[in-house]
């Protein structure tokens, strides 16, 4: 009779929900893993995970340090910084951003982040509404981060949206995950605002993609502040357009009893990684 054995598998919710299990199996039963679908290797026990971070011959970073195929590959510096780097590169950049994030440098900021944040938020508890919301969770990976994408979520935002106000919410990315893409922009259409999806490149993400919302008509400004580096307002209505592998698609809205989106985002990553 065949025995099938456990699957570590990081994209699968159930592990997320509760990883402990898995470890403990892997540690017992199988301390150096290979997943053969996703290509990687894995060890668990404190000791050889130890050793390996000490070896960066063998156990090189340059690589990459993500399943993400957009973060691997001899490009992965460029996109995970010092993280993709083995020493001396790696202790060369560490130690030039180490200098900023002292216990006595991050205490010394402590007071003026307290009083610019008692600043604004005293400012914004004196009105219901705002004039411009920025939402960026992180990425529907599960059921519970998945209702920050509902059309329930949505409507009880554009409840505290000024009349002339905007919203613009992060949205994953409309070339990596096509589909979660345009089901974010249908879910925040269908809980009543228009909509204006517009993509971005990213250095440390590649091509991604955020919805403007509001409850009034939008364009593009045709000025903007002087001394800008990378944007100038000829080029703000390119941003709207989207090439044919990312045109948009008719998407069901993600909703609270039916998180499509959920599912859909699992599928879309799962393709890019295999």
């Amino acid at each position: 009779m065949t025995t099938l054995l456990p699957v570590f598998d990081p994209y699968d919710y159930g592990f997320h929900e509760d990883p402990y299990p898995t470890y403990e199996w892997l540690r017992r039963d199988a301390p150096l893993y290979r997943n053969e679908a996703l290509g990687f290797w894995a060890l668990s026990r404190h000791a050889d995970v130890l050793a390996a971070f000490r070896d960066a011959e063998r156990f090189s970073s340059a690589d990459g340090v993500s399943l993400d195929p957009t973060a691997t590959g001899p490009h992965a510096s460029k996109v995970m910084s010092f993280l993709a780097m083995d020493d001396p590169r790696h202790f060369r950049m560490r130690s030039l951003v180490t200098k900023g994030f002292t216990p006595r440098r991050v205490q010394a900021l402590e007071e003026r982040v307290r009083e610019i944040t008692r600043e604004h938020l005293d400012a914004a508890l004196q009105s219901d509404s705002f004039d411009f919301i920025v939402i960026d969770f992180p990425d529907p990976t599960n059921y519970s981060l998945g209702k920050l994408y509902t059309t329930t979520f949505y409507k009880a935002v554009a409840r505290h949206l000024s009349a002339q106000g905007l919203m613009v919410v992060q949205s994953t990315s409309p070339m990596f995950a096509r589909d979660s893409y345009w089901c974010i922009a249908a879910t925040i259409k269908n809980a009543g605002l228009k909509t204006y999806p517009y993509h971005v490149y990213v250095p440390s993400f590649g091509e991604w993609g955020f919805v403007i919302a509001s409850t009034h008509e939008y364009s593009p400004p045709v000025t903007l502040p002087a001394g800008l580096r990378f944007v100038d307002a000829k080029g703000l209505p390119a941003l709207f357009q989207f090439p044919p592998d990312m045109a948009p698609l008719p998407m069901a809205p993600n909703r609270l009893n039916d998180q499509v989106l959920v599912r859909l985002y699992d599928k879309d990553w799962k393709d890019i990684s295999h």
